[in-house]
């Protein structure tokens, strides 16, 4: 899914200062790029949540809201910070609430749920406190939507969406941010973005 432009944020950076017109542009192109996994993404989210506990904001546990949900998934175009590896991304698709994220990756490491321990074991996210040994289970098959994609990118909202696209939609950010590219080196007569190539 990731997709590495040399020199992508340094023409963000550029653009901003020295043609924001383009910089304006370009937003509006990237978002009709992306707008069709953005909403087929937005489809695949439930309408009322998968388990009715998870819609009345019981506890700790982020609230189920639809609406919420759907919006949450959405351009950003707003530069990352670094990641550990030293990465950051200015063009990307977001999956942005908690209730979106957890209905998205929900089972993908642990298919059965989180190793059970019982409120009295040991601390730590990676265990189930639930007083109910099969809390997990039981949530996790409840989400009802089909999970695709590959590995960390695996889904069943915004990873799925992506996965079925089969690259049409990368290929048309790829496709806007070269045209603004080839548009600022005309204006300003020089920077040429670099290379573009997939991230491993």
């Amino acid at each position: 899914m990731p997709v590495e432009f040399a020199g992508v944020n340094e023409l963000r950076k550029a653009l901003k200062q020295y043609a924001p017109d383009l910089d304006k542009q370009l937003k509006k192109d990237l978002k009709i790029a992306t707008a069709n996994v953005v909403s087929a993404a937005r489809g695949y989210a439930p309408t009322t949540a998968p388990l009715s506990n998870w819609g009345k904001g019981n506890g700790k546990f982020p609230l189920y809201n639809s609406q919420l949900v759907k919006n949450g998934i959405r351009l950003s175009t707003a530069r990352s910070k670094k990641n550990k590896n030293g990465f950051s991304s200015s063009i990307r698709i977001i999956n942005a609430t908690a209730a979106g994220a957890i209905y998205e990756t929900a089972g993908r490491k642990n298919p059965w749920g989180q190793p059970w321990v019982g409120p009295k074991g040991p601390a730590g996210s990676r265990y189930s406190h639930s007083p109910n040994k099969f809390a997990g289970r039981d949530f996790i098959a409840a989400m009802n939507g089909e999970m695709k994609g590959k590995e960390k990118m695996r889904g069943r909202l915004l990873y799925r969406a992506w996965e079925e696209d089969q690259g049409k939609t990368q290929d048309a950010v790829i496709k806007a941010v070269m045209k603004t590219n080839d548009l600022f080196a005309k204006k300003t007569g020089g920077f040429i973005i670099g290379g573009v190539r997939k991230a491993a």
